[in-house]
């Protein structure tokens, strides 16, 4: 009984800063296909653990009313019960999204997600930033910089969209679509797809490592070490500071310790990576070998057309 006041509570608000005077308005309808969060998550970077930010009650509504200043009604234009999710992740924060529908989105530091409960049927998000996204028993349409990526069920990606800095979409468990420029092409398993937006270029490079590149949970196997220093930097708001006068004798890199996942993220960096060996000494992480045949070039035939399910 308690909750179910606070429901109609929460709805009496939401007509209320809205306009809506209809008190059938005030009663939620059923909706077909929903895309609703069952709660967020923020991922504490000292020991992984979660602390639960919003949870939802009856009916998917927020539960209480400071959720209220994240979410909008779409009820006034349309009619509809649509909620607008917006979210943002600041220095050190990684958000955690799990989905009714089994899907998981990991949302990481310096990031924005924005997508809608219900959108014409279809689940589409909007990301700058970084995410990492494992499908459940749903399929997603991701929005990135104009192109369209596709996840079916099953799917594990990661998505690189920062200013000033391509777009990389790694393809770490099953197959992704991506439509680009009215074209239609297929990421399979370990290949990761750059965009470079001033010259709206699409390549493409195949990873031998036994996963692609991937950032879960605080676990890291990247590519290049300025890669993965620059995500140390973006995650955990690190000043970090590189010294390319002398590449082949070592690269040193400056940092004051404040957490302690740093240097076990390098360790599993470096195994992954044996062509990498380093040493952490009084906040440095000084690099004695470096050799990058990781990746290799590999094309991925596009065709005309699109889809017939188009976001």
């Amino acid at each position: 009984m308690r909750q179910k006041t606070l429901l109609l509570l929460l709805h009496f608000l939401s007509a209320t800063l809205y306009g809506q005077n209809d008190l059938l308005s005030l009663f939620p309808r059923q909706i077909p296909k929903p895309f609703y969060l069952k709660k967020i998550s923020l991922i504490l970077p000292n020991d992984h653990t979660e602390m639960p930010v919003w949870k939802y009650g009856i009916g998917n509504c927020p539960a209480d009313t400071l959720s209220l200043m994240s979410f909008f009604h779409k009820k006034q234009l349309t009619g509809d019960d649509t909620l607008f999710y917006f979210l943002g992740a600041g220095p050190s924060e990684q958000y955690l999204l799990p989905f009714e529908t089994g899907t998981e989105i990991l949302l990481n530091a310096g990031s924005f997600l924005q997508f809608a409960s219900i959108n014409e049927g279809k689940k589409k998000l909007i990301i700058r930033g970084e995410l990492y996204v494992a499908t459940g028993n749903d399929s997603v349409s991701i929005e990135v910089e104009g192109s369209i990526v596709k996840a079916g069920s099953g799917t594990k990606l990661n998505i690189f969209n920062y200013p000033d800095e391509p777009i990389i979409i790694s393809c770490i468990e099953g197959l992704v679509e991506i439509k680009y420029q009215g074209s239609v092409g297929l990421l399979p398993q370990y290949t990761e797809a750059y965009i470079n937006k001033s010259g709206l270029h699409l390549s493409t490079k195949k990873s031998h490592a036994k996963k692609a590149c991937e950032w879960v949970y605080g676990k890291m196997e990247a590519p290049d070490l300025p890669s993965a220093l620059k995500r140390i930097l973006r995650w955990y708001d690190y000043p970090i500071f590189f010294n390319n006068r002398d590449v082949e004798n070592g690269r040193v890199v400056e940092f004051p310790y404040r957490i302690t996942p740093v240097d076990e993220m390098l360790s599993i960096y470096q195994r992954a990576n044996p062509g990498l060996e380093f040493q952490i000494h009084k906040g440095k992480i000084i690099v004695t070998k470096i050799k990058s045949t990781y990746f290799e070039e590999q094309s991925i035939h596009f065709q005309s057309g699109t889809t017939s399910d188009d976001p």
